[in-house]
């Protein structure tokens, strides 16, 4: 049971949570770096950035393993009748969704709608809805998007209504909130790990004597030395001969480089067969 004045003030408070604007943190433990903070909006629908730190693998040394993202809708709200006997419908409704580069993430809604039998004496209710959704992304591909020395930057589409049908009749407040988390978890790389494409005779460098030595070991049977995955050239998983042309393409034709890693120490962004178990001009 509540007064008007006491509903008044709750509502008022909880519409505070509706400000401009976002709040985050980041930690680091041992495996993870978590990010969170709370989203909110003026209550009309928009579309804001929401910008995340990327993840950053330390110059290869470090694999983004996962991210999962979660988010929560949370509203809070009440009414107080006047016994008029009028059925009043009231519905208050809050949304987030989060999308990275056009691509769906996370979607929350939480409402409060019901139908109010206004007779009797005066009656003061609460009411309180909450929505939780998370998703988590392991594939390579889509990590990738999240890896850099950068920001992350998701599309956060929010909208917040609140109506009363007849208006007037009792008092209908509400508001709420929308708080998010981010963890990256990771796992570090041996140096071993970390090479730079296309330099299939291991000398840092990236020209001709590459592709030259790849057709050599080729066509003798013999793999390109203890790091195969650097001679992969085009990135298939494969050592083959159309590595050699992707390579002398890139040197001489105009062609694109090979893909990450290329002229700087990293890891494979993707998963295959080959590996590096040794490449010295890697730490």
């Amino acid at each position: 049971m509540s007064n008007v004045s006491d509903l008044a003030i709750r509502a008022s408070l909880l519409m505070l949570m509706i400000a401009v604007g976002f709040a985050s943190g980041a930690r680091v433990e041992a495996g993870q770096v978590v990010q969170s903070g709370s989203l909110s909006g003026a209550g009309a629908a928009m579309t804001q950035p929401l910008v995340l730190n990327a993840f950053d693998d330390q110059g290869g040394t470090l694999q983004l393993t996962s991210v999962h993202f979660e988010a929560l809708t949370a509203m809070g709200g009440g009414y107080q009748t006047d016994g008029s006997g009028i059925v009043v419908l009231v519905d208050a409704r809050l949304t987030a969704d989060y999308s990275l580069g056009g691509a769906p993430l996370v979607s929350t809604f939480a409402s409060l709608n019901l139908t109010v039998q206004n007779t009797g004496p005066p009656l003061g209710v609460s009411l309180f809805d909450s929505d939780n959704q998370d998703t988590t992304i392991t594939d390579p591909s889509e990590l990738s998007a999240w890896v850099g020395v950068g920001s992350v930057t998701l599309d956060v589409f929010t909208e917040f209504t609140i109506t009363e049908t007849p208006p007037g009749v009792i008092f209908f407040g509400a508001g709420g909130t929308v708080e998010y988390t981010v963890t990256y978890d990771f796992v570090p790389l041996p140096p071993s790990d970390t090479f730079q494409r296309g330099d299939t005779n291991g000398d840092g460098l990236f020209n001709i004597a590459d592709p030259v030595s790849l057709l050599g070991e080729l066509f003798s049977g013999d793999l390109p030395g203890a790091c195969p995955d650097a001679a992969d050239a085009n990135d298939d998983g494969m050592l083959n001969i159309a590595d050699a042309i992707y390579a002398l393409g890139a040197l001489f034709g105009g062609g694109t480089n090979p893909p990450a890693p290329f002229g700087a120490c990293g890891v494979d962004p993707t998963s295959d067969p080959l590996d590096c178990s040794e490449y010295a001009p890697c730490p």
